[in-house]
């Protein structure tokens, strides 16, 4: 039980380590410039997508590269330059969902055991003085 509990926690917090989204930007070459991101997508006139890795700008060129080939693509034959960046509404719904079914599942562990023998459970401080004094002593 307690591997499944590891796991779950280990993934919940890879799930919310990882709320990104993709969102175009208004000034491209000077975001380019000023933020340097690892990566853009950017869309060509022709409505093509190409995501490229390293940007950075050559005068009003954007230049980076593409599956490891060098590109150069003017901004006048782009329509649209997004980046990914951390999504903080997306983030707080899956927290919020995920600790509800994480809060949730431990309720109904604790809550019930395979003999439907609730006066096993220490649930209370006097469920715990109650039951469990007998087995730590006086």
């Amino acid at each position: 039980m307690t591997v499944r509990i590891s796991r779950a926690l280990a993934l919940g917090i890879a799930a919310l380590t990882g709320c990104r989204t993709i969102a175009p930007i208004a000034a491209p070459g000077h975001y380019i410039e000023a933020e340097q991101p690892a990566s853009v997508w950017v869309t060509r006139a022709d409505h093509s997508v190409v995501h490229i890795s390293g940007p950075h700008m050559l005068g009003d060129t954007v230049v980076g590269d593409v599956e490891n080939q060098s590109l150069r693509i003017a901004l006048s034959d782009v329509t649209q330059v997004s980046v990914s960046h951390f999504a903080v509404a997306k983030t707080v719904a899956l927290a919020t969902v995920w600790g509800a079914a994480v809060g949730g599942g431990l309720v109904y562990i604790f809550s019930h055991n395979p003999s439907g023998n609730s006066k096993n459970v220490c649930l209370t401080p006097n469920d715990f003085g109650n039951y469990c004094g007998s087995i730590l002593g006086p």
